[in-house]
């Protein structure tokens, strides 16, 4: 049986806001757990339905997929370990701006209440 990404819990999260943004909704996804190195070849992975080692040293059919998967929707994501809730804010403002963000994903969340608040406040929806 393939096993698709590490296992770990964010990557239901990183793959909500894929369906997300497959689904039309510009989604911006806040990647605290992990660096763009391990989150787009987890995310890759369950996308493709294809083993994580297949990813982690790809074929060119796979980087083809993934190039063709991966581009096509409109996913931004932010890799910071540590933000603020004004840092957040302001990466939201800056989003919804430029790129019509209608979705905030987040694969951590200390504080519910001020996240809940903050998207009601911006008038995103946020998943945690």
């Amino acid at each position: 049986m393939a096993k698709y990404g590490y296992g770990g819990k964010e990557e239901l999260l990183y793959l909500k806001a894929y369906n997300l943004a497959k689904e039309g909704y510009s989604t911006l996804l806040f990647s605290f757990e992990s660096a763009p190195i391990k989150l787009l070849p987890v995310l890759a992975s369950h996308v493709l339905e294809v083993d994580i080692e297949e990813v982690k040293n790809p074929s060119e059919e796979i980087k083809n997929r993934m190039k063709q998967e991966l581009t096509k929707v409109p996913l931004t994501y932010v890799d910071e370990t540590s933000l603020s809730l004004e840092e957040i804010e302001k990466l939201i403002i800056k989003n919804k701006k430029e790129k019509n963000v209608t979705h905030v994903v987040f694969d951590r969340v200390d504080e519910k209440n001020k996240i809940d608040q903050l998207a009601n406040k911006l008038g995103v929806k946020a998943y945690y």
